[in-house]
């Protein structure tokens, strides 16, 4: 998993770091299966500037190898 920032107003996108991962997740494991039950993540960010930002998280598929956006959400930041 990794995550960027996106500045709504354009801009270079801020590299967030890099997500702790393997949480539990037991409602995602209810609906895909045990498998999925350590899918989790957690991320705290504390250096954006103020401002509206498009926050994008990417997951890596661990069959391909291939990372796709998985979420967008905008936050704004004062």
């Amino acid at each position: 998993v990794l995550a960027y920032a996106f500045p709504a107003a354009g801009g270079a996108p801020v590299a967030l770091g890099v997500p702790t991962y393997g949480l539990s997740r037991p409602d995602v494991a209810a609906v895909l299966g045990s498998g999925f039950q350590a899918s989790g993540y957690s991320l705290t960010v504390t250096t954006l500037a103020p401002g509206t930002w498009d926050i994008a998280v990417f997951a890596r598929s661990t069959v391909t190898g291939a990372y796709s956006a998985w979420g967008v959400v905008r936050v704004t930041v004062q």
